[in-house]
């Protein structure tokens, strides 16, 4: 400084770091100096801290970055509790992603912000609380088991300025440089609050990730493929990508058209798919995969970001084997059914005729029939004085014989009549009223024959066409009748009611009964198992009522045994409810 110069010079003075800075005074000469004293140990102290942090701190991200900036907040600051904690998302709690204690890193937690200061940082302020930490947060159980004393809580943030997380600075003494402590802080939030982002960012990413390979797992008969601008598979997932093993692990992350191909698939066919679809065009096409024996159908889009950019492309492939099995074997069944519509067809069409020509011919043959017994009969009347007892017999045996051929042809008409129906006139029909008409019905022959009939329980009303339900009430009825017992009292009861979504009736008798080997046979047309000498009839009856309950939707059975009697069942379809 004696020799005009100037100079600035550091030096420790008791506690305290001094700047001194040295000027000489002149007028005309060299007269003396001045010397300036500054106290400049905060400034240090900063400056040592952070050039401290910055080599102590892992220029790395993720968990270590953490566990180092509160190691070395820990050490700098000399406080007994350091922590970053992010925010959950329910906004109520908090989990240290990195925790200091006394000097070492310990295992992470979560606690909740209600008691807690934090809950104050959150909203975005910094909290300062230098002593007395304990009475101001009576009810904070961290503070009381571990005897904190300051506290010290600064806010983080996300890019869209939303609370993300905090750090806070904890310690079992007051705190006394609560400045130099928020500077520290502040030169590494944005680091933090970084690295808080970017964590979040690869955990969405990853759960992304975990749920676009779950899905593509647990396509059923599916495999999806991804891939970049450069044709390399970036994914290779699916129930189908375990086909060939070893083909997963080997294909992820190679240009299958520039590898050789140790497993003789067909990659080169698809380039042209590959490369238009990078070009923004999506398609689809079916493929047969010769060395795996698969048929598949192979869908591909563009990958875009969110620029609409596209950056790769995936490939959905869906095994189709089964369904084009499936295929074929309906169209082998459809052409089948096809044919069988064509047979069934021309049965119908043979059938309509049948049942035309059987009308026309019971029309027919009633003419003749009747001139025959017109005639006989008028030889009996003018001629039976001059008859002798054989001629009489045998125009007995024309009248009788004309009389059940009309008989007969009344029964056919009735079958034709019922089988030709084609205008169903379904109603409502009061069932009790139904059945009473049929006993009125056969009312002289009940009381003649002296049949103990029973009419039990029976639905209110059912869902049919009245003449021929009465058809076959009447035609039960009849049989009941007709095949009694020679002895004991005859017995005959008509039930009931609703069952399993049907109504069903049974006609019981105590008559003759049947062999179980005729219960199909009676129910044909012109099936008897008696001989008119015994049981007159044209064995119609039945057949009759078997076609009756079938266009009712309906089934009719029968269960019986020889000299035990029989029981008829038959049921009515309930109308579906609109």
């Amino acid at each position: 400084m004696l020799k005009g110069q100037q100079f600035t010079s550091e030096y420790v003075i008791g506690a305290f770091i001094c700047e001194c800075s040295f000027s000489p005074l002149m007028v005309q000469q060299l007269e003396g100096g001045v010397m300036f004293i500054q106290n400049v140990t905060p400034t240090q102290q900063y400056r040592l801290a952070v050039d401290s942090m910055i080599q102590s701190v892992p220029a790395h991200s993720g968990e270590a970055f953490f566990e180092g900036l509160v190691h070395s907040l820990g050490q700098i600051l000399e406080v007994s509790h350091v922590l970053v904690g992010e925010y959950n998302d329910d906004f109520q709690s908090v989990t240290t992603r990195a925790y200091w204690e006394h000097g070492s890193i310990r295992q992470g937690f979560s606690y909740e912000l209600i008691y807690s200061p934090c809950r104050f940082v959150f909203e975005g302020k910094t909290v300062i609380c230098s002593a007395q930490a304990q009475e101001l947060y009576p009810e904070d159980d961290y503070f009381r088991e571990h005897q904190i004393q300051s506290y010290i809580g600064f806010p983080l943030f996300d890019s869209q300025n939303r609370p993300a997380g905090l750090i806070a600075i904890m310690h079992t003494r007051p705190l006394l440089k609560t400045e130099f402590v928020l500077s520290i802080l502040k030169l590494f939030a944005s680091r933090v609050e970084g690295e808080l982002e970017r964590r979040k960012a690869l955990q969405a990413l990853q759960n992304s990730e975990q749920l676009y390979r779950s899905i593509a797992r647990n396509i059923p008969n599916g495999l999806v493929i991804v891939f970049d601008k450069q044709f390399r598979i970036q994914l290779y997932e699916g129930q189908m990508a375990d086909i060939l093993p070893g083909y997963q692990e080997w294909i992820v992350g190679k240009n299958p058209f520039e590898e050789e191909e140790e497993f003789q698939l067909e990659w080169e066919f698809f380039r042209p798919y590959y490369e238009q679809t990078l070009q923004g065009k999506a398609q689809s096409l079916e493929y047969l995969v010769k060395k795996l024996g698969k048929e598949v159908v192979i869908s591909m889009i563009p990958l875009r970001d969110e620029q609409g950019q596209i950056t790769g492309g995936l490939s959905l492939v869906t095994d189709i084997t089964a369904l084009k099995k499936t295929q074929h074997y309906l169209k082998e069944h459809v052409e089948a059914l096809s044919a069988k519509n064509q047979q069934l067809q021309e049965y119908i069409q043979s059938n309509l005729e049948l049942e035309k020509f059987a009308y026309v011919a019971s029309h027919d043959l009633r003419a003749p029939l009747r001139n025959i017994s017109g005639f006989a009969q008028l030889l009996n009347m003018r001629y039976r004085d001059q008859l002798d007892e054989e001629a009489r017999e045998y125009i007995t045996f024309i009248v009788d014989g004309v009389q059940k051929m009309s008989g007969f042809i009344d029964d056919l008409l009735d079958y034709s009549r019922v089988t030709s129906q084609r205008d169903l006139a379904f109603e409502y029909l009061d069932t009790r009223t139904l059945v009473q008409e049929v006993v009125q019905h056969f009312q002289t022959d009940l009381s003649d024959k002296k049949v103990a009939l029973q009419v039990g329980q029976l639905p209110e009303k059912v869902w049919g066409i009245k003449n021929s339900l009465l058809q076959v009430f009447m035609n039960l009825l009849d049989n009941a009748l007709k095949f009694r017992r020679q002895t004991g009292q005859p017995k005959i009861s008509i039930v009931g009611g609703s069952f399993n979504g049907h109504w069903q009736f049974e006609v019981e008798d105590n008559g003759i009964g049947i062999e179980s080997h005729h219960f199909e046979r009676i129910f044909s047309p012109f099936k008897r198992l008696h001989t008119d000498e015994t049981y007159k009839g044209s064995g119609i009856g039945l057949a009759i009522c078997k076609h009756i309950v079938q266009q009712h939707g309906g089934e009719i059975s029968v269960a019986s045994s020889p000299g035990l009697g029989s029981r008829f069942t038959f049921t009515l379809a309930k109308p579906q409810k609109k």
